[in-house]
């Protein structure tokens, strides 16, 4: 083996080990974040229940039970989730050069809002759809039907401010730690353990850990057309916003429903 033969082994063997350290690094990232996604819309979420008639109009109560259960998890497991993203990216762009490319004004940034609007509106019709379909199965056979965690917990707080630092949490902060999470990292994750299809996987990750069986049919078939937009358009920012305008039109139907 001459010396030309021995540097290219060198580097195939570097990056081998540079690949399996990151692979390593993103599954424990994926076990983290999915324990206190876990924790966050299940254990903490139903604190609030349980504390109910202490925290009755308890403006401050209120806000530190909206604190504990979905900022600090959400913003940390965001944060993590970013940067091993941003070190798995194959371009090396900044991430201010790429916003200010992708939201540029002109043809392009109207064509991604119409496929924003367009997806989104889908989701909404596709879940709904679903949902229905649960529903009948549910009532079939005398199952108890649990809305999610996050969505009891809006419609029982009477303080503005922990409302609003919820909806902050749901239309900002989720949209980002769950798709950097379930549609980048996830996947990759899936990929090193040698999962065939770890689409599929994150899909069903997806929709179990949000805490209620009940949304599981209707949150896997929104995780399964994001993963379509991630896979399709090759930009994780697509599948964001359009999880973020799928929740603020759940919001808002939800709120003028209920």
């Amino acid at each position: 083996m001459n010396s030309g033969e021995k540097s290219r082994e060198c580097y195939r063997l570097r990056h081998g080990e540079a690949k399996d350290i990151v692979g390593r690094a993103a599954v424990y990232g994926v076990l983290i974040a999915c324990l206190g996604f876990l924790f966050s819309n299940i254990f903490i979420s139903y604190l609030y229940f349980l504390l109910k008639e202490w925290l009755s109009n308890n403006a401050i109560g209120e806000v530190v039970i909206v604190v504990f259960s979905l900022m600090p998890i959400q913003f940390v497991g965001c944060g993590l989730a970013w940067l091993v993203y941003l070190e798995l990216s194959p371009s090396k762009v900044c991430l201010a050069d790429k916003l200010k490319v992708y939201f540029k004004t002109g043809k392009p940034f109207l064509l991604r809002l119409q496929r924003w609007v367009c997806h989104s509106v889908l989701i909404y019709i596709m879940v709904l759809i679903v949902a229905q379909i649960t529903y009948l199965i549910f009532l079939f056979f005398d199952l108890q039907i649990i809305v999610q965690p996050a969505m009891q917990l809006f419609s029982s707080l009477s303080s503005l401010l922990a409302r609003c630092m919820l909806v902050f949490a749901i239309l900002i902060v989720a949209p980002i730690f769950e798709e950097v999470l379930f549609r980048r990292i996830m996947p990759l994750a899936g990929l090193h353990l040698g999962f065939s299809m770890p689409w599929i996987l994150s899909a069903l990750c997806f929709a179990v850990l949000h805490g209620s069986l009940f949304v599981v049919p209707s949150l896997f078939a929104m995780a399964l057309i994001l993963n379509h937009v991630v896979r399709k358009y090759e930009n994780l920012l697509d599948a964001i916003v359009i999880h973020a305008m799928y929740n603020l039109l759940s919001l808002l139907v939800f709120f003028f429903l209920y």
